[in-house]
């Protein structure tokens, strides 16, 4: 498609600001198309003053997004998915976006892009389960984000196994307790609970169901950690 309008760059005016701006020519064509796609977006605006001007930052602004995450490694897909976001800046939302967005058309590959994500900053082993856990479980996009959970659950878990805590609970606690939507006692009981009925060969139900009524908190908070309905009892 052409650039039709006069007002607008043609391609070899683009080009030249491309070069200025130190767009490699292997990625031109994305931006050019992503810039004819952004002129049919702007006519369709009437409170943009100078629409032309709008639809080249818009551009260039893509690139800048797209560029971020070509250097990190990413594929070209995920470039193209995670800088399409414009309305957003906030990078856990970019990032949530563009993975939902790949997962839809090819969840393996969405899964392997937040694992060389995780490789790129360097996170353990612990961080980068619990990291595509969250984001599996459309975590992304709340607070604390899928990053500060799994920084939280990395650091929680490895102190509770330094204290002498089997894995069992330290996964359990450092779960509760890094997505900050219960207290460190509720936590602490829950993992506690969950883990003497791994040792007695139950079900979390059914142990629950064997606790006095006194524990109602934690029943609470196992019907809420598994969205199940109020019908245990």
């Amino acid at each position: 498609m052409e650039n039709k309008n006069s007002k607008y760059l043609d391609k070899n005016q683009l080009l030249v600001i491309a070069k200025e701006n130190h767009i490699p020519d292997v990625y031109f064509d994305e931006v050019y198309d992503y810039y004819l796609k952004e002129i049919v977006e702007v006519e369709k605006e009437d409170g943009i003053d100078d629409k032309a001007e709008s639809a080249l930052f818009s551009t260039l602004d893509y690139f800048k997004k797209f560029d971020s995450q070509i250097i990190k490694g990413h594929s070209l897909e995920w470039a193209k998915l995670y800088a399409s976001n414009i309305d957003e800046d906030e990078e856990a939302k970019l990032f949530n976006d563009a993975f939902l967005a790949l997962s839809k058309v090819d969840h393996n590959k969405a899964i392997y892009e937040l694992e060389k994500h995780c490789k790129l900053i360097g996170a353990d082993e612990l961080y980068t389960k619990h990291f595509i856990f969250l984001m599996i479980e459309l975590e992304g996009s709340k607070n604390p984000s899928p990053h500060q959970q799994a920084t939280s659950y990395s650091k929680i878990y490895n102190e509770q196994i330094a204290l002498g805590r089997s894995n069992i609970f330290a996964h359990q606690y450092a779960d509760l307790l890094a997505s900050e939507d219960e207290n460190e006692c509720s936590c602490f009981t829950y993992a506690k609970y969950y883990e003497e009925a791994i040792q007695n060969g139950k079900s979390m139900q059914d142990y629950l169901q064997s606790k006095p009524q006194s524990i109602l908190p934690i029943i609470i908070l196992f019907l809420k950690k598994y969205n199940m309905m109020f019908q245990m009892f």
